[in-house]
């Protein structure tokens, strides 16, 4: 029994030692596996990193979308993710230099497709009921990253801008129209008032304390319809108010939540080194112990 026990074990020390040496003598052939598979690892590293863009993302929410229900204003909502389906938003990126400079086309689909394969847009909405919008960029490098997400925030908050303007502006013209409508019935009416106290003092017979008591019982239409101006005089200036402070804050119309960050980057090289070593190594092995395998096999 302990003789077959030495056998074993002497079995498999030779065995090891046969394939020791079976690497050892095919020790070239594995380093040029090594190598090539090495090569062209690297050759795919740098192909992959010199194509694949740095995606990266800053997150946002829209802060004039809460001054506007805030200040009970009728302002345009906007929602980014849609933004990228309206021509006149698409167009204004073609305002800056920097874009033009960059592509070549005059179709409105091939300016939305550019736009869109270096800028991506998503929504998530919040317990509060907010939405955060997160923007994604997809430039080569950093400095470009940084650059398409200053066009788009800029880009933005000038369209919001306008798109707020165009309707906010008649508002308020209308609000100031009223006001001088109404500002303009009570000085009528207060002249009126006047007129009718000159007469009351004329006529006025001694013991009569409060003049204006008086003519309040005698015309208590004239002083109702005061009151009635002077409700909707304020209401109009206070609206007026609200509306001029948002005009006035309407070129700060979002807020970032995050920097610009990396969302999916480029393969590190490091990563890249070790993977395609080893992988050039291991298969090397692999084919030396297949090429051995093969050739010990009786085909007869």
């Amino acid at each position: 029994m302990e003789q077959k026990k030495y056998e074993v074990i002497y079995e498999e020390e030779k065995t090891l030692i046969d394939l020791i040496k079976l690497f050892v003598k095919n020790r070239f052939y594995i380093l040029k596996v090594t190598g090539f598979v090495f090569l062209l690892g690297m050759i795919a590293f740098f192909t992959y990193n010199k194509v694949k863009p740095l995606q990266m993302e800053q997150k946002f929410y829209l802060s004039y979308i809460d001054r506007m229900e805030e200040m009970e204003i009728g302002g345009v909502p906007t929602n980014p993710e849609l933004l990228f389906k309206d021509n006149q938003f698409i167009d204004m990126f073609f305002e800056k230099d920097f874009i033009q400079s960059n592509f070549q086309g005059t179709k409105d689909s091939e300016k939305r497709a550019y736009v869109l394969s270096k800028l991506g847009m998503k929504v998530e909405k919040l317990k509060t009921d907010r939405f955060i919008y997160t923007l994604t960029t997809k430039g080569k490098t950093l400095e470009e990253n940084k650059i398409w997400a200053e066009i788009y925030f800029e880009t933005l908050n000038t369209y919001i801008e306008k798109q707020n303007r165009a309707k906010l502006d008649k508002e308020y013209q209308l609000l100031d129209k009223k006001a001088k409508q109404y500002k303009s019935n009570l000085q009528n009416i207060e002249n009126t008032i006047r007129t009718l106290v000159t007469e009351e003092k004329a006529q006025a017979s001694i013991g009569i304390i409060n003049i204006v008591d008086e003519i309040r019982e005698k015309n208590p239409g004239v002083f109702s319809e005061k009151d009635s101006y002077a409700v909707l005089y304020g209401e109009i200036l206070s609206k007026k108010e609200n509306l001029s402070q948002f005009l006035d804050f309407l070129d700060l119309n979002f807020e970032y939540r995050s920097s610009l960050i990396e969302s999916k980057g480029k393969i590190n090289f490091s990563i890249a080194f070790i993977l395609s070593l080893s992988g050039g190594f291991l298969l090397g092995l692999i084919l030396v112990l297949g090429k051995n395998y093969f050739k010990n096999i009786n085909w007869e």
